[in-house]
């Protein structure tokens, strides 16, 4: 392998912008902004490396450059991913991260081979493909977030198909439901986002390599070539599109998680309305509550709480991309680099509640016979007692409505609850109503006000009963199992791609000797 000099301290004399900008560039206040930009563009660093690997690569492969430069060349990155980037030398006189690695490059080989690498490139594909990789790390880890919770869920709603509780309307008792239906309606939600997730991989996970700056290049690169080794499932056909095109892939996924923590949201609503002392359904295990620091009773469900609040975050993120990617016209490429920087933290925090919210669901604590109880003392069974007359009544479904409304108006004012309407109260209510007798039997009306036979009797797809309640939840098992092999698979192909990377830069650097 060619010699690696070291004539001046890393990156001392390295100044691209010298041909068009020279002298005292670039000015202090400059400086300080652009030492900030790189120190944040090293969360790309390993990405960076892996990007000049497969470029280098490429160009040996094209005859581009000559194999013992990309030897020497794939030498140095070696040597730059051991030491890595100080983020005490980002002084601001240069531009970006790739400016910092090439400096390395020129001041080891000299600026004749180290100086190679950039054959074919700019800074507008380079970004791009960068702002691609580290997207799609982070998808892979909120999609395996979104996995782990599906999980507890499924297994919460596997207990309880029969627990039966109070469904709200409007935050009122409006008919009776399981705790496992409740629950298998949000995989249903959560599932939904998984496939949002999908096609959000699918427009991301696609290489803008080779782009150049706008039109394209005049060296033979091969784009399928870097792509593949770079773990892509393709490339960004178009030159513009690829180097100077919009970060409508960022926008996607902020927008996804947008969508699916206001899901989570909601559902950590609806847990922490029912823990509260008041409602008294649910509790939530000590490790995910805190207390008051003055109030010594309080006992406060700080994960539900809190991944509220991440929630309008969420938001706040899209929005805040939009913000930038609505910028003056599409060659505004700062607008367009923007967006990288609230996908981080969009992404660790989606990430982080997803999990937490799984251990709420794996260790929550259900009273079950206080929900029964609730079922059956408030009317959630109205509906059904209307549906009774109906049937057995031979009454409109309108007449039975305004019969059975005036029932629990009459009951309310007498003091007496479902569980004491007999025939001869429903039928002296229908007379006043109707000017005839509902024609129900005490037994009828005791069946049609009951919770459980409630639940029991409906036929319909995607209701309570218990039946179709696990028929959805093993429908929810197929899915997940099929969503988690698809996450495999992309993980295997990213990662089978890094291997054969690392087995081609391995063979140029045995090929070239000292």
């Amino acid at each position: 392998m060619q010699e690696t000099r070291h004539d001046a301290a890393p990156g001392a004399s390295h100044r691209p912008f010298e041909g068009r900008l020279p002298g005292a560039w670039p000015d202090a206040r400059l400086a300080t902004i652009l030492a900030q930009r790189v120190k944040g563009m090293l969360q790309y660093f390993p990405n960076e490396l892996r990007m000049d690997r497969a470029h280098t690569v490429m160009l040996a492969e094209q005859g581009i450059i000559s194999d013992a430069d990309a030897a020497a060349i794939l030498g140095v990155l070696a040597e730059v991913e051991t030491r890595g980037i100080d983020p005490a030398s980002i002084d601001g006189s240069k531009s970006t991260l790739f400016w910092y690695v090439e400096a390395a490059l020129i001041d080891g080989l000299g600026v004749d081979v180290g100086g190679k690498m950039h054959t074919g490139r700019s800074h507008n594909d380079i970004l791009p493909t960068l702002s691609r990789m580290t997207a799609r790390d982070r998808l892979i880890g909120i999609v395996d977030a979104v996995l782990t919770f599906r999980r507890a869920l499924l297994r919460l709603a596997a207990d309880h198909v029969d627990t039966v509780m109070p469904g709200y309307t409007a935050l009122q008792h409006g008919q009776p439901w399981t705790f496992g239906h409740y629950l298998s309606g949000w995989d249903y939600a959560f599932a939904r986002d998984f496939e949002r997730l999908q096609g959000a991989w699918k427009r991301t996970n696609v290489s803008s390599l080779g782009g150049s700056a706008l039109a394209g290049s005049s060296w033979p690169l091969d784009r399928d070539r870097t792509a593949a080794l770079l773990g892509f499932d393709g490339i960004v056909r178009h030159s513009r599109d690829a180097g100077f095109g919009t970060k409508d892939y960022v926008a996607e996924i902020l927008a996804t998680l947008g969508i699916m923590m206001s899901n989570l949201s909601t559902l950590c609503g609806d847990l922490y309305l029912w823990s509260t002392y008041e409602f008294g359904m649910l509790e939530v295990a000590d490790g995910f509550c805190g207390t008051s620091s003055i109030m010594p009773q309080k006992k406060n469900a700080w994960a539900l709480d809190w991944t509220r609040g991440a929630a309008g975050n969420s938001i706040g993120y899209f929005a805040s991309c939009l913000g930038a990617l609505r910028g003056t016209s599409s060659t505004d490429a700062m607008a367009q680099e923007y967006p990288d920087w609230p996908l981080a933290d969009a992404c660790t925090e989606a990430t982080d509640y997803l999990i937490l919210v799984a251990g709420v669901l794996d260790s929550l604590k259900v009273n079950k016979s206080l929900m029964l109880e609730r079922a059956r003392s408030n009317w959630t069974t109205a509906s059904n007692l209307a549906d009774a007359i109906v049937r057995f009544g031979g009454f409109s479904f309108r007449s039975a409505h305004g019969i059975v409304g005036r029932v629990v108006r009459e009951a309310g004012l007498a003091g007496i609850g479902p569980d004491q309407v007999d025939a001869g109260f429903l039928d002296k209510v229908a007379v006043a109503i109707a000017q005839r007798p509902a024609g129900l039997s005490d037994a009828q009306i005791r069946e049609a006000l009951d919770p459980l036979a409630f639940v029991a009797t409906r036929v319909t797809a995607g209701s309570v009963n218990v039946d179709e309640v696990r028929a959805m939840l093993a429908e929810g098992g197929q899915q997940l199992d099929d969503d988690r092999d698809w996450l495999a698979q992309r993980r295997d192909r990213v990662s089978a791609a890094a291997q054969t990377l690392d087995a081609e830069v391995a063979r140029r650097l045995e090929g070239v000797g000292p």
